[in-house]
């Protein structure tokens, strides 16, 4: 991630279950980087001790870079530091209580079985604001839907159908990454496990197409979407597209045809 806004990525490591975290700057550029560690006070996660992962997010819309970290505990307890600084110049402090967006947030729990917790961010819903996503150690995927909006979370889980994760499972410390890395529009889905291997899921569901119908002789009076399901086929095959022109009649006389507006939505993407 570029933590200080420079326009380069900058690296940060956590050995196993160390609680230390090394920071190492890019002072090169994108296409040659250079990493030089840095310690003390221009390490911003110096004072910080983790156990688990590490996430960078703007959880709140402010501008700049916050983070979430894992915890090795009962029920794997995720932690969240606030950027009180700027986006070039970053300061964590730790938030607890009602001021940590994921407080109420715990992952699998076994009696008299810590858990290490990894968490993510991303989109999954496509409703603008950012959902989370955290690993275990048993090697599943938990679902956490923000029910609020991009500058104030409100994280709920959502468990078994509902759960677009629920078939992946990794063999243990599930690391979850998403990236777009075929570039057709979709986030792919990695998972590291307790091996140092790394598995990649694709979205296998139903997608949805959407016609949007502007009417030329009144397009402010006639206007809208019409959205039709298309279910994809088996993983491997083509990308279903359609296309065609879309007919509306003023069947009634009225000078006014009309239909209802449905908003597009992603919907119904599952990982498997």
């Amino acid at each position: 991630m570029d933590i200080d806004g420079d326009g380069d990525l900058d690296l940060f490591l956590q050995g196993g279950f160390s609680s230390s975290i090394t920071f190492f700057e890019n002072t090169g550029t994108n296409t040659l980087p250079e990493f030089t560690e840095r310690t003390g006070t221009d390490n911003p996660l110096s004072s910080i001790n983790i156990r688990g992962g590490l996430s960078f997010v703007d959880i709140d819309n402010d501008g700049d870079l916050d983070a979430f970290f894992g915890s090795t505990a009962v029920d794997g307890a995720v932690g969240f530091l606030e950027n009180i600084g700027t986006v070039s110049s970053p300061i964590f402090t730790e938030l607890s209580g009602v001021d940590n967006p994921l407080i109420n947030v715990t992952v699998a729990s076994i009696s008299g079985f810590s858990f290490s917790s990894f968490p993510t961010f991303v989109d999954v819903d496509g409703d603008g604001d950012l959902d989370a996503v955290i690993g275990d150690s048993l090697g599943f995927l938990s679902y956490f839907e923000n029910t609020g909006t991009a500058e104030a979370a409100v994280f709920e889980e959502r468990i078994g159908a509902d759960n677009p994760f629920n078939g992946v499972v990794v063999d243990g410390f599930s690391t979850p990454v998403f990236t777009d890395v075929d570039g057709d529009g979709h986030l792919d889905l990695f998972v590291g496990d307790n091996n140092g291997l790394v598995r990649r899921f694709e979205p296998a569901s139903d997608g949805q197409i959407t016609i949007t119908v502007n009417n030329v002789d009144d397009p402010s009076v006639v206007s809208g979407s019409f959205i039709g399901a298309v279910t994809e086929g088996n993983d491997g095959d083509a990308d279903v597209t359609a296309t065609g022109d879309l007919t509306i009649t003023d069947v009634d006389a009225d000078d006014t045809p009309s239909f209802a507006d449905v908003a597009s939505t992603l919907g119904g993407s599952r990982f498997g």
